[in-house]
């Protein structure tokens, strides 16, 4: 392609050339004259113009300015014009280089150039040194990006503006801006890790995110100073740093600071990449850490965070791998996505009572990490928290977690041999001899079976096995769905939203609301089921129904009435069912064998004497609720029962209880 375009742009200059001999025109004429310069449309590239004295740029025009678009290659010491086809030059275009970076190694940008556009020299990666005149006042955005050589860089006197990127990845050795700079984009100098001294103006009212990171550089910076005249920004005490006055947050820091008192959050990206950071002390009254605050700190070895920290951001400490401990404020709420990602130095864990969420990959790859505390009020455990920790055998999980995601404990990557293709692979395996302590029925026993209906993980019960207690179902498909009544609490969906049941249910009184889980017949927890399980609930209302409520939509489920019992059909779990009649009822009492509403030795008896053959004054639906176990027989049994509950005993059946 590259000869292609010398070719063309020969072969204009010859086709110029012949319609100079046929029609007569004077040399001048020929450059000033628009009209007379040939144009064409690149292949790669925006219609441009090239003039023939200057064969190898193309260029467009706008305002009477000349804008360079394209260099096409011819020599590695490039001289740009200050005037093209007439008009003077006063911008570096787009990507001017995108088919011969390596080859540059030089250039001449003459004093009519006003700006330098995004990516104009990207990727010139032999380019050792740069002079911009002082006509430019604005280098765009990844201008220079990744000219690995290039260590040496006059700004001018006239800059004002510095792009994204736009010496990122450069090997500059300063940062010393001119006085008239008044921004400087984020990531303009990230990854330049030569950089030992970095001095911000007066002018300087903008500084972006990530300005001076250098993430898994060596860190060399020796010197961060701020004019003492910029009203935005300060260095205050000599921290050898950048705070945002306005806020006091410290936004740029390096191995050598010293973070003063006034300081009360540290800004996002503030310390990533100081990798001889060893040890930084954080003042009593800082409250937050940002996003990737001191990710890549390869060399931070332990950091006491104050208490009044409430807020610590994604990747905090992500890759300081020479992290052995950390203290953790008590304010904590949550632990963000990969705050301690690959901290492989990292040896344990406690996380504050305050914490109820750990975030995605947040311990990912801490394969040093043997021992981790969860808090009592712990409730999300996300994705890959605990991906890769092949030294931690085991987990403590408490009852209150009711969400565990996908390989989230208990699982690493591991090369394999393939049967198929006789190789190795690499795959995501359970971490051998692994073991999650919790409660019979929790989320962490569900995790641990996984959703293969074996045990993937082992898993030891810290409570008794639970009784089968039939609370309004029975085991039906091998299974138990097991029913918490929320009956006269208040109407909400699944994820505790209040619901207006006179407009999602219009006409119907409910009578029963319920969240169904399943266990097997030995009463530990269960995967969700391919196939709809069969559920059965005790009622006495045969005209009822029985709705389920998921994602704002109310289904009805078709129960069928039978013998005092709802029997219908449930596959989606972990939503909320109401059972309705159109009736105004007043609800049974489970035991109730009189039909008073109240629960006492009177109803004992009458189960009693019922038993016995001899005659009540109850008619047969009365009976009906004195079957407290749901056998279908009402005898001693549930006399005995409806006793144990009047003596304050535990039942295993729902005496006293409304239908």
């Amino acid at each position: 392609m590259k000869n292609y375009r010398k070719i063309l742009s020969v072969l204009m200059v010859l086709i110029l050339a012949l319609s100079v001999i046929a029609v007569p025109m004077s040399a001048s004429a020929a450059v000033s004259d628009p009209a007379a310069v040939g144009e064409y449309i690149h292949p790669e590239r925006p219609q441009g113009k090239v003039d023939p004295a200057y064969p190898d740029f193309e260029y467009t025009v706008a305002n009477g300015e000349a804008k360079i678009i394209n260099y096409n290659f011819n020599g590695s010491e490039v001289t740009f014009p200050s005037k093209l086809g007439g008009y003077t030059v006063t911008s570096i275009g787009e990507e001017v280089f995108y088919t011969c970076t390596s080859q540059v190694t030089g250039f001449v940008i003459p004093d009519t150039v006003k700006t330098i556009d995004r990516m104009a020299f990207f990727d010139c990666i032999n380019l050792t040194s740069v002079k911009i005149p002082d006509s430019v006042t604005s280098i765009g955005a990844a201008a220079f990006c990744n000219c690995t050589s290039l260590s040496d860089v006059v700004f001018p006197a006239s800059l004002e503006t510095i792009g994204n990127s736009a010496f990122s990845g450069c090997a500059l050795k300063n940062a010393e801006l001119p006085d008239k700079v008044t921004s400087i984009g984020e990531s303009a100098f990230e990854g330049c890790k030569a950089i030992q001294k970095v001095f911000i103006p007066a002018s300087v009212t903008a500084i972006g995110r990530r300005v001076f990171n250098n993430f898994d550089a060596e860190d060399v910076r020796e010197s961060i100073v701020v004019d003492p005249a910029n009203k935005v920004y300060d260095s205050r005490n000599n921290c050898n740093a950048i705070i945002e006055t306005a806020t006091n947050t410290l936004i740029v820091g390096c191995s050598k600071t010293v973070i003063p008192d006034s300081v009360t959050a540290i800004g996002e990206y503030a310390f990533c990449g100081s990798s001889k950071l060893k040890q930084i002390t954080l003042p009593d009254g800082v409250n937050s850490l940002g996003d990737s605050a001191f990710k890549c700190c390869t060399g931070l070895q332990r950091i006491d965070i104050p208490d009044r920290v409430n807020s610590i951001g994604n990747g905090a400490f992500y890759k300081c791998t020479s992290l052995q401990q950390i203290s953790l404020p008590n304010g904590l709420s949550g632990i963000g996505e990969s705050m301690f990602g690959e901290c492989t130095a990292l040896t344990e864990i406690i996380l504050p009572d305050g914490v109820t969420a750990i975030g995605e990959e947040a311990f990912r790859g801490c394969t040093s990490l043997t021992s981790v505390t969860f808090p009592e009020g712990l409730t999300l455990i996300d994705d890959y928290a605990f991906f890769d920790c092949e030294a931690l055998k085991s987990v403590t999980i408490p009852a209150s977690v009711d969400h565990i995601w996908g390989k989230a404990v208990g699982y690493h990557e591991a090369y394999v041999m393939d049967d198929y293709d006789n190789k190795l692979v690499l795959k995501t395996l359970p971490i051998d001899d692994f073991t999650i302590y919790g409660y019979y029925g929790s989320e962490a026993e569900r995790y641990a079976i996984d959703d293969f209906g074996d045990d993937q993980i082992r898993f030891i019960g810290l409570n008794e096995m639970p009784t089968s207690k039939k609370v309004k179902a029975e085991l039906s498909d091998g299974m138990l769905p097991e029913i918490k009544d929320l009956t006269g609490e208040p109407a909400t969906d699944s994820s505790g939203d209040p619901l207006d049941l006179s407009e999602i249910l219009p006409d119907k009184t409910v009578i029963g609301v319920y969240d169904i889980t399943l266990w097997n017949a030995d009463h530990r927890a269960l995967p969700r089921p391919e196939e709809p399980v069969t559920v059965k609930i005790r009622c006495s209302q045969p005209d009822a129904k029985v709705y389920a409520y998921e994602y704002g939509e109310i289904k009805d489920l078709k129960a069928v009435y039978e013998n005092s019992r709802l029997t219908f059909k449930v596959k989606n779990f972990g939503v909320r069912f109401y059972v309705t009649t159109d009736a105004d009822v007043v609800l049974p009492v489970c035991g109730d064998s009189d039909g008073d509403g109240e629960l006492s030795v009177y109803d004992a008896t009458i189960i009693q004497r019922y038993e016995a053959g001899m005659t009540v004054k109850s008619d047969a639906e009365m009976i009906l609720h004195a079957d407290v176990n749901g056998d279908g027989a009402t005898d001693i049994f549930d006399a005995t029962y409806v006793q144990r509950y009047l003596v304050s005993m535990d039942t295993p059946y729902p005496v006293g209880e409304k239908f």
